[in-house]
């Protein structure tokens, strides 16, 4: 009978289409807890704790020191609206600041050196000129501490001599040769000098260039310890100022002569003086920083409700600067909100929103609230999510306080990352918009946080639904990163702001999905762990055959071991097609006999000689078939393997009736099925009925791959109608009821299953015979090792002694 013709026959039945969950009104419904009926007390009393919880952070998260108004201004963009100042805060001008500095360093007169080896030649060059005048090499005239060896008169001076005119050199003999004289000239030379003499040219730039500097600093050593002095720009002389000067002077103390004894004084001093004031550019530069460092920063007032930002005009730097205090003594004064209003707003919002929240988990997955571990596990990433989303914002303002970059590195879609692998995609899309919808009332219900968090959240749950490596959590992260770079870049195009800023968003958001993923992968363990959730990344380490109850399996139990191998590619193809977990199924079909451990010649696919079932009762062999899934389940226990598979283990058979050993003893007592020896219910495995998927699977692929190893001779329509009849007969005995399976997704099943066992035992081709006596194989054999014995000659026959 085929699946359809099944169906016709229920028609008239009240079909629960999530599932097999049959309403017939002849049936006594079953005491166990359904997933569309009434939910256990202590499974509501977790989801409405997980709820309060929830609703509490996300009601703290929205009314304590509620987020600032955010603003995404960059210097150079166009401003699009008027922005005023809601509360009085107090910035640094750095424009004013800048400029004060700036003038201080300019009032900084610049530094220059007195060049001791010049000054020391000047005058060495006049004591030759002194002597060379007077015709002697022995010291200058002086004063006595002044009166030391002098070396002879350098070629300069000599040349220099060489070049005067005859009246000159006759003035210069007539001024030296007074001690007086010359003292007072030596005098005013050494005082010149050691003033200092600038540059021509550099004394023209200082004073009339186009920064006229008044003053200059003289430092007398290299290293500026010395002597320091400053001196106006306009009375540092050049060496012809300083010559004129002297030659005034000198004629000053000493009248007679005065007209030759000035021009020969100016046109000797002329040629010997020389710059010896030199430029400092390190002492200069550090003058004018410690000058510039002195000046106080420059701090403005700012009142309330004065215009920040004017429409139309171009962010500058200070704008962004005012605009982050301004945000900043806002999120320093806010605690809560200001009105009872807003202060009720907030709770009352997320109140519907939890609410309808819960009413879409219930929607995409119903039998959730009946698993306490599950709902507690979604409770607590909801509550992680909500306060790292905060936490990472709170820290971002007080860096940065511009929201451009927050939707960049906001971790938004860390909830639904850890939930994809642990709880599904379908529940991590959920948690992923509903901590995005959270998050963006958090920022003045942000439409661009909402769109940026569901959309790295859709991403992120895709990415890591089956994650079968722990390579695939950096992948996810990559695919998070350029799911928030897309998003942001959306919404920045239909602004003004330059898109120079999208390199340094790119760079955040991928920065923000490794560490996203990062994170994630480290929890995922920890999670698995307190709230008992396997993962596929789990299910990889339990799918190696080397485990020590498969490795039992297969020395104490061989054909139970190949039937589960059989069993698990079976119910991984079924898996696959319906688009459930086809490595759920393959790990579970490996373990769900495990139980045969225990007696495994009792099983009759263990069995090589006589059967053993011959000697017991039909109520002793029954006890030792069913038995199987209890001592399963202690193995599972021991070896502590997961909560899936423990279901399966004891999930697999429901509540079928071990038919074999019921019809004997119904046979051992002449057919009386009423008698009060022998009950169904004794006969029947304990249960409970498959709710996963998979588990379900396992358990049509178990007695489809059991049957179809029956058939004498196995053919494709054969092994078709026997997968049908053990499907339609699951249904019938509403084996299926809690299973979450559609019709869709059983036919499908159904096909595959039968297919594939099509493969496993298709016919192989009949090869001619080689000898048309070769009816028995044993004869064959024996024939041809006589001809062979007949062949070989007798050897001597051995010694006594040997």
């Amino acid at each position: 009978m085929k699946l359809l013709d099944l169906l016709r026959r229920y028609e008239r039945r009240y079909f629960n289409w999530s599932g097999f969950r049959f309403r017939d009104r002849k049936r006594t419904p079953d005491p166990a807890p359904q997933t569309s009926g009434r939910y256990p007390s202590s499974s509501v009393f977790v989801a409405a704790l997980v709820l309060i919880c929830v609703w509490s952070v996300a009601s703290l998260s929205l009314v304590y020191r509620h987020s600032v108004p955010y603003f995404q201004y960059v210097a150079g963009q166009t401003v699009g609206n008027y922005v005023y100042s809601e509360v009085p805060f107090e910035y640094e001008d750095l424009t004013q600041t800048r400029r004060k500095r700036e003038q201080a360093a300019s009032q900084t007169p610049p530094a220059y050196r007195l060049d001791a080896s010049t000054t020391e030649t000047i005058l060495q060059e006049l004591g030759d000129v002194h002597s060379v005048v007077l015709g002697r090499l022995q010291q200058p005239l002086g004063s006595a501490d002044e009166q030391v060896d002098s070396p002879p008169p350098s070629a300069r001076v000599l040349e220099m001599i060489g070049l005067l005119a005859p009246e000159h050199i006759t003035t210069l003999e007539y001024v030296l040769a007074s001690r007086e004289k010359w003292k007072l000239l030596h005098k005013l030379v050494a005082d010149t000098v050691r003033q200092g003499i600038l540059d021509s040219d550099e004394k023209a730039s200082l004073v009339s260039g186009s920064q006229v500097v008044d003053r200059i600093h003289v430092m007398d050593s290299k290293d500026g310890s010395g002597r320091k002095s400053v001196c106006e720009s306009r009375e540092v002389q050049t060496p012809l100022e300083a010559a004129d000067r002297i030659a005034r002077d000198f004629v000053q103390g000493f009248p007679d002569n005065a007209g030759p004894s000035q021009s020969a004084i100016r046109v000797v001093l002329g040629h010997l003086l020389r710059p010896n004031l030199l430029y400092d550019f390190q002492a200069t530069r550090a003058a004018r920083e410690q000058a510039a460092k002195s000046v106080e920063t420059v701090r403005r007032l700012v009142p309330t409700g004065v215009v920040l930002l004017r429409r139309g005009a171009k962010v500058t730097d200070e704008d962004i600067l005012r605009l982050e205090k301004h945000q900043q003594e806002l999120h320093s004064r806010r605690t809560l909100h200001e009105s009872s209003l807003e202060l009720a707003f907030g709770p009352v919002l997320c109140v519907l929103l939890i609410l309808a929240a819960a009413y879409c988990l219930y929607v995409i997955s119903p039998e959730t609230l009946l698993q306490k571990s599950t709902i507690s596990l979604i409770g607590v990433v909801l509550i992680l999510q909500i306060l790292l989303s905060r936490l990472a914002a709170d820290v971002y303002y007080l860096n940065w306080t511009s929201s451009l970059f927050l939707h960049a590195i906001l971790p938004l879609s860390l909830g639904a990352l850890l939930l994809a692998p642990l709880a599904g995609m379908r529940i991590a899309i959920w948690a992923g918009v509903l901590t995005s919808l959270i998050a963006a009332l958090q920022h003045g219900r942000s439409l661009q946080i909402l769109f940026v968090g569901g959309f790295s959240s859709v991403v992120a749950a895709m990415l890591m639904h089956r994650a079968r490596k722990r390579s695939h959590a950096f992948r996810a992260g990559l695919g998070i990163g350029a799911a928030v770079f897309t998003s942001c870049a959306v919404f920045l195009f239909h602004s003004e702001v330059p898109t120079d800023v999208l390199p340094k968003i790119l760079g955040l958001a991928l920065l923000n999905g490794i560490a996203v993923a990062m994170v994630a992968s480290s929890l995922l363990p920890f999670f698995e762990f307190i709230f008992g959730v396997t993962t596929d990344l789990t299910l990889l380490e339990l799918n190696d055959l080397n485990h020590p109850l498969l490795k039992r399996l297969q020395l104490e139990a061989p054909g139970t071991y190949h039937h589960s191998l059989m069993v698990a590619t079976l119910a991984e193809h079924a898996a696959e097609a319906i688009g459930a977990n086809p490595l759920l199924a393959r790990v579970c079909a490996y373990f769900h006999d495990i139980g045969k451990l225990s007696y495994p010649e009792y099983f009759s696919e263990n069995l090589h000689s006589d059967n053993p079932h011959e000697e017991l009762q039909p109520r002793m062999s029954s006890l030792v078939i069913l038995n199987h899934v209890k001592a399963g389940i202690e193995l599972a226990l021991k070896y502590k393997l997961r909560k899936p598979i423990r279901e399966a283990i004891a999930q697999h058979h429901g509540t079928n009736l071990v038919y074999y050993f019921y019809r004997r003893a119904l046979e051992q007592h002449n057919g009386a099925a009423q008698d009060a020896k022998v009950g169904e219910h004794d006969f029947r495995y304990p249960g409970p009925l498959p709710k996963r998927k998979e588990i379900a699977l396992i358990s049509i692929a178990d007695s489809c791959e059991a049957a179809a190893r029956s058939l004498e001779k196995p053919t494709p329509q054969k092994i078709s109608a026997l997968v049908d009849e053990i499907v339609q007969k699951r249904v019938r005995d509403h084996q299926l009821d809690d299973a979450d399976l559609t019709f869709a997704e059983l036919t499908v099943a159904t096909d595959t299953i039968a297919r594939t066992l099509q493969m496993m035992l298709h016919g192989r081709v009949r090869y001619p015979k080689e000898y048309e006596d070769e009816g028995d194989l044993f004869k064959t054999a024996e024939k041809t090792a006589a001809q062979e014995k007949d062949r070989v000659p007798a050897g001597p026959s051995p010694s006594p002694s040997e």
